[in-house]
């Protein structure tokens, strides 16, 4: 027959054991998920047309975390970046000397257009060139051609 001290350090004994399995699960679920805030710089265009989709994304994922977006210029996002005010950042520049590391993010692709049937009161597309304006014939990029009226 156990002693009155063993009985009181049993009984004490079990709610300590309980309670440390609690704390446990409690720390693991913890431990398994994000929480926090996340700040991110973006320019412009990666900022209002390819963000909005990755962050609705990432926030369905990770509930607890906050994030707020900054859109501003290249130039700035890479200096809120440096100077601790974003954690992240995302520019379709990179700026010459900056103590940052860029990694490959996306690539997105700058189209001209014009009506199919040629009507167009800009001048025609000759052939499509992956950049500079000798992609378009006549003497300037975006004029309106004198004689489409």
């Amino acid at each position: 027959m156990p002693t009155q001290a063993a009985d009181i350090l049993c009984r004490h004994g079990q709610v300590v054991l309980n309670e440390r399995e609690a704390i446990l699960q409690e720390l693991q679920q913890f431990l398994n998920r994000l929480l926090g805030f996340l700040v991110l710089s973006a320019s412009t265009v990666p900022g209002e047309y390819l963000l909005p989709r990755v962050m609705a994304s990432f926030h369905s994922r990770y509930p607890g975390v906050k994030l707020e977006e900054k859109i501003t210029d290249s130039s700035r996002a890479c200096r809120e970046v440096l100077d601790g005010r974003s954690e992240l950042g995302c520019v379709g520049a990179r700026i010459e000397g900056a103590d940052l590391q860029f990694h490959r993010f996306a690539e997105d692709e700058l189209v001209l257009l014009e009506r199919k049937d040629g009507g167009s009161h800009f001048y025609r597309v000759d052939q499509p060139r992956s950049a500079g304006p000798s992609a378009v014939s006549g003497t300037g990029v975006g004029l309106r051609n004198p004689d489409g009226f």
